[in-house]
């Protein structure tokens, strides 16, 4: 289990996520077979988290 430290609050934290359910389009399965052999399920998972924050800012569309 690793833990992180939260500057804001000043404490440290841990988090164990055993199982996460990933359902990718065809693009993103394109793009999942060609990230690195190297890198890890969770390494992947965390690529994917960062390019959708990065590019989907959260926001509705229609505002």
């Amino acid at each position: 289990m690793k833990q992180s430290y939260n500057q804001k609050t000043g404490k440290y934290y841990s988090k164990l996520i055993r199982n996460v359910n990933v359902y990718l389009n065809e693009n993103q399965e394109k793009v999942w077979n060609e990230l690195p052999e190297l890198y890890t399920n969770n390494q992947k998972i965390q690529h994917f988290i960062n390019y959708y924050i990065i590019n989907n800012k959260g926001g509705n569309d229609n505002e």
